[in-house]
């Protein structure tokens, strides 16, 4: 199974570790929210968070479980969807701390 990935703003990161989840706008408007692969973050950086100051998450699929969906985009790549907020705990102790340490 290929890994899941969560790109979003260092800025939008804070803000879940506070509440302790990630829940974006597109939780509510389309039932998920958009992750990706390793081999795609360069290209959702490019797109989405171009001149933004980002973190890239790896999640742990275990503690999500069956809310992971791979799901065709419309550009025809296969693309991680979480249909649930995704709680801080989902993100191992090991990327939260290398993230500090930038």
């Amino acid at each position: 199974m290929a890994e899941v990935v969560k790109v979003m703003t260092k800025e939008d990161f804070e803000s879940a570790k506070a509440k302790g989840h990630i829940e974006e706008k597109s939780l509510q408007t389309e039932g998920f929210i958009h992750c990706c692969t390793p081999e795609q973050v360069e290209e959702i950086k490019a797109k989405h968070f171009s001149g933004k100051e980002t973190v890239v998450l790896t999640l742990d699929q275990e503690r999500l479980g069956d809310s992971v969906v791979f799901e065709r985009a419309k550009n025809g790549g296969m693309y991680p969807h979480v249909y649930e907020a995704i709680p801080i705990e989902a993100i191992p102790i090991e990327a939260i701390i290398a993230l500090r340490n930038l």
